[in-house]
C-alpha cells in the first residue's frame, strides 16, 4: 500500500515539474533567444525589441495550454481514476467539471503552479508581458495560465474519453508528444518575430494590386466545403430521424429517447443513441458521423472508429495519418452502429491488420452495423441484427 501511495507521489511529482520546467524555461527561451540575436533577425528594423516581446506574448498563450494539456494527457493516476470512475459511460459537462474540480491530484498541481505563479515575478514567469505591462503584467500571467490551465486539463478529459487503450498512453507516445511540443514552441518562437514583417510587408504589396472583393472571394471559397459538409451532415441527420419516428409510430416499435440526435453528427463520443425495441428484443444503437465522405472509415472490433485522412498534392499521394476516436459502451442489449451520414469506404480490419470493407448487416465485435437507409429497411422487416442469406434459383438460369 505504501508503495502505491509513492508511486502516486512520484507521478504527481513528475506532473508537476514537467509542466512548470515547460512554463518558464520555453517562454524565457522565446523572449531572451532572439533578442540575443535580433541584430540578425531583424537587422533593418527598429521596433525588433517590441515585436519580438509581442511574438513571445502571444505564443505564451497557447504554449500554456499545449504544456497542461500534454502533461495532464500522460498523468496516470487521474487518467486511470477516470476510466475506473465512469468506464465506458460518455459524462456531461458538469460531471466533467466536479471530476476536475474533487479529484484531489487535479486540485494539487493546479494549486501548486498557481502557488508558483503567484509568487514567482512576471519577469520570470513570462518576460515578454512583463516588458509590455510592466505594472500589470503578473495579473495578466495569472489570468492567462488560470484560464488556459482549466481549458487545457478539460480537453484532456475529453481526450480520455476518445482514447480508451491504455497502450496508447506508453513511454513511447508521450516522448513524441513531448518533442513535438518542445520543437513546435522553440522554432515558432524565434520564426514569429521573422515571419510578421515578412508578411506585413507582402500584405502591403499584394493590396496595391489585390482588391478586398477578391480576397472576401477566395476566402469565401476556401470556406464553402467545409459549411456544405456540416450542412449536409444536418440534413441527413434529420431525414433519418425523421423516417425512424415515423416507421417506429407506424410498426409500433419502442422507440426511447434520442441522446444527442444532431451533436452526434459533428463528433464521436462514446454512448447509446437510442434503444428499439421490437417483437420482444430490445437493440441497443449509437449513430456514426462520416461528414467527410471520401475518408476512409475504419471501425474496430474494441469499439473504436480509426479516420484515415490522405494528403496529396493533385494526383500524388504524398502522406497519411489518423485519428481514432472511441464509440464503445457496454449494454446487454445487442449493439448496432448506424452511419449517417454514412463514408464511401466503411472498412474493418481483417485478419493480416489491413483494412477490407464491409457491408450492411456486417459484425464487428459486438456490433452490426448499417447504414441509415439499410437500419430502417432491417427495422422494418424485423431482420435487425439478422444477416440475410440470399437464396440460389437454379430455375432464373434454366429460362
Amino acid at each position: 500500500m505504501k508503495l502505491d501511495h509513492l508511486r502516486r507521489l512520484l507521478g504527481w511529482l513528475t506532473h508537476v515539474i514537467d509542466a512548470a520546467v515547460c512554463l518558464l524555461l520555453i517562454p524565457n527561451y522565446i523572449y531572451y533567444f532572439p533578442q540575443i540575436t535580433r541584430n540578425y533577425l531583424l537587422p533593418d528594423n527598429q521596433s525588433g525589441e517590441k515585436l519580438i516581446a509581442w511574438s513571445a506574448a502571444v505564443i505564451f498563450v497557447p504554449l500554456v495550454f499545449s504544456a497542461v494539456r500534454l502533461t495532464t494527457v500522460y498523468f496516470t493516476a487521474p487518467r486511470l481514476a477516470w476510466r475506473k470512475k465512469y468506464g465506458e459511460e460518455a459524462p456531461s459537462f458538469g460531471k466533467k467539471l466536479a471530476f476536475l474540480f474533487t479529484m484531489p491530484d487535479h486540485v494539487s498541481a493546479f494549486a501548486l503552479l498557481a502557488a508558483v505563479y503567484a509568487a514567482l515575478p512576471a519577469k520570470i514567469t513570462c518576460p515578454a508581458i512583463n516588458e509590455l505591462l510592466p505594472e500589470g503584467g503578473k495579473l495578466v500571467v495569472l489570468a492567462i495560465a488560470a484560464v488556459m490551465t482549466f481549458a487545457a486539463k478539460l480537453t484532456a478529459v475529453n481526450y480520455w474519453g476518445s482514447k480508451r487503450d491504455e497502450a496508447e498512453y506508453g513511454k513511447k507516445a508521450e516522448s513524441h508528444d513531448a518533442l513535438v511540443f518542445g520543437i513546435a514552441y522553440c522554432v515558432g518562437g524565434i520564426a514569429l518575430p521573422m515571419l510578421v514583417p515578412a508578411a506585413v510587408s507582402l500584405g502591403g504589396v499584394l493590396g496595391t494590386v489585390v482588391s478586398a472583393r477578391l480576397v472576401a472571394v477566395i476566402a469565401a471559397i476556401c470556406v464553402t466545403p467545409f459549411i456544405l459538409r456540416q450542412i449536409r451532415a444536418f440534413f441527413k441527420r434529420r431525414s433519418f430521424l425523421k423516417q425512424l419516428k415515423r416507421l417506429c409510430k407506424e410498426k409500433k416499435i419502442k422507440l426511447s429517447k434520442i441522446s444527442r440526435p444532431y451533436s452526434s453528427a459533428y463528433n464521436i463520443r462514446p454512448g447509446e443513441s437510442f434503444c428499439v425495441s421490437d417483437s420482444g428484443e430490445t437493440y441497443s444503437c449509437v449513430m456514426l458521423s462520416a461528414r467527410r465522405m471520401n475518408t476512409p472509415f475504419v471501425l474496430m472490433k474494441n469499439g473504436d472508429v480509426k479516420l484515415i485522412f490522405n494528403v496529396n498534392l493533385f494526383k500524388i499521394h504524398l502522406f497519411s495519418f489518423t485519428r481514432t476516436h472511441s464509440f464503445g459502451y457496454e449494454t446487454p442489449h445487442k449493439k448496432v452502429v448506424i452511419l449517417n451520414p454514412s463514408p464511401r469506404n466503411a472498412m474493418t480490419t481483417g485478419g493480416d491488420g489491413r483494412p477490407v470493407p464491409i457491408d450492411n448487416g456486417e459484425i464487428i465485435g459486438d456490433y452490426t452495423v448499417y447504414n441509415a437507409t439499410a437500419f430502417l429497411n432491417s427495422l422494418e422487416r424485423g431482420s435487425l441484427c439478422r444477416r440475410e442469406k440470399k437464396k440460389f434459383d437454379i430455375n432464373k438460369y434454366l429460362e
